[in-house]
């Protein structure tokens, strides 16, 4: 099977086995309500300071409407503890650091993280999350992908906030891929913008290219990428986004990350944008992208397999606050506060219903504000984005994220992921040729790294005279 093969990817048990769900399906779970232990061992929680610190990476999103709704918890009849979010980086790579190294330090300055669904189990096993109480959340069904990455061990240690699934945005007038071969071509016609440069954005967009590819990364818990067929799929893939690549978009295509995509997009130096939903409001509501009511631009699910983003909201297990931070975030889960996050910021929604009433009573940001905090700013309704367009929006987010793999649920994900990208990365820019790439030597550095042992020499090549 070649690289972007254009018939569906051979079933293997193993992709059932890495996500631990069948694949495809988007059935709706509620929130357990088994007992969860308390955190044990460690510092004591820390001293109250009566408000609630919700840490987070820097808001990428149309407006930072994640703000308003923190306002609006703030403003609210009953709320005895008022919110603040802090924002860390706008590097996911610096935000997971910079969480991790307050918790190992013992720090009291969070309360509530906002945490990548790869880092869920790491920060759960490392004893920085508080286990949650039993019926926390809303009370309504999420997403069941969603909800998979926030147990670890089978204890719920989160509340989904915002699923993410990679989407495909192109120029208006270019053709919309059916397979991953087409997308190869179309890529190669008109360029690319997708996020490889050397950061965890890297690791998604590169692991996409693999599955997509018909390689396997993981069966289960174990990596197989050494096997014969999964070696030649992953080279295969790889070589050919190299020469996709190189033809059009050029080396700046190994730099970018999700806004310097974006606007090399904008700016028509790519036909095609690979990137998460928030693309999509910063897009349609920039005039260069509109004509009228309509857009520039067309959107739909990524063709081949996507990687599954999104972030949890956690308590951190120091929170002398903890029950009234689980209020929070069954506020901030809420249908009302998720079509908000949806329609006026482009958070892909974790509540199942919010899909559902899109399909069939869709409302604009301006409609929804209109109904709840009369202290809610009103987005200009010249630029606002239209009911049918969030329609179609929500539509293809909820395929997008149906078609979609989690990332392995391990502690040391993050080792596991700069070891991956390591190699694939340099077959991409050409550093490296995809026949040199020895894959038992790549594949036994990803065994170590999910042990989180970090390689002593060169996990990619054979090493000379052998």
């Amino acid at each position: 099977m070649t690289a972007g093969h254009d018939g569906p990817p051979r079933p293997r048990r193993s992709r059932i086995a890495w996500i631990g769900f069948c694949a495809g399906c988007l059935t709706v779970v509620a929130l357990g309500v088994a007992p969860y232990p308390a955190p044990s061992g460690g510092a004591p929680p820390c001293a109250t300071d009566h408000e609630l610190t919700i840490a987070t990476s820097s808001d990428v999103s149309s407006g930072s409407f994640r703000r308003d709704v923190v306002d609006e918890w703030n403003r609210r009849a009953g709320t005895t503890m008022k919110a603040k979010l802090v924002e860390i980086s706008d590097s996911t790579d610096e935000e997971r650091a910079e969480m991790a190294a307050a918790a190992q330090s013992q720090d009291c300055a969070y309360d509530i993280l906002i945490l990548d669904v790869a880092w869920t189990a790491e920060f759960a096993r490392n004893g920085h999350l508080r286990p949650l109480s039993p019926g926390s959340g809303p009370g309504v069904p999420f997403l069941e992908k969603a909800l998979t990455t926030t147990e670890v061990d089978g204890v719920r240690y989160a509340v989904p906030f915002a699923t993410n699934a990679p989407l495909l945005f192109r120029r208006e007038g270019l053709p919309a891929p059916g397979t991953p071969g087409e997308l190869l071509r179309l890529a190669a016609e008109h360029g690319y913008a997708g996020q490889l440069a050397d950061y965890e954005g890297g690791t998604v967009n590169l692991l996409e290219m693999v599955l997509s590819g018909g390689a396997e990364v993981l069966d289960g818990d174990e990596v197989v990428l050494d096997r014969p067929d999964d070696a030649r799929e992953a080279g295969e893939a790889l070589a050919a986004w190299q020469a996709a690549l190189s033809r059009r978009t050029g080396a700046d295509a190994l730099s970018l990350k999700e806004e310097s995509s974006l606007q090399a997009f904008r700016s028509r130096q790519a036909g095609y944008l690979r990137n998460w939903p928030f693309a999509f409001h910063r897009l349609a509501s920039d005039p260069a992208m509109r004509d009228g009511d309509g857009l520039r631009f067309a959107v739909g699910p990524l063709p081949g397999t996507g990687v599954l983003g999104g972030s949890n909201l956690a308590v951190t297990s120091r929170s002398p606050d903890a029950a009234e931070a689980e209020r929070l975030i069954a506020f901030l889960t809420t249908p009302q506060t998720q079509k908000k996050l949806f329609a006026c910021g482009g958070y892909p929604p974790v509540v199942e219903s919010v899909y559902d009433d899109y399909r069939v009573r869709p409302r604009t940001c301006g409609e929804l504000l209109a109904e709840g905090d009369p202290e809610a700013g009103r987005p200009d309704p010249d630029g606002e984005i239209t009911a049918g367009q969030l329609r179609l929006f929500a539509d293809a987010v909820r395929l997008a994220v149906r078609r979609a793999w989690p990332r392995p649920p391990a502690v040391h994900y993050s080792t596991f992921s700069e070891v991956f990208r390591s190699c694939a990365r340099q077959v991409v820019d050409g550093a490296l040729d995809a026949g040199e790439l020895d894959f038992p030597r790549f594949s036994g550095a990803l065994r170590e790294a999910l042990d989180g042992r970090r390689p002593e020499h060169d996990p990619c090549r054979r090493p000379t005279g052998r």
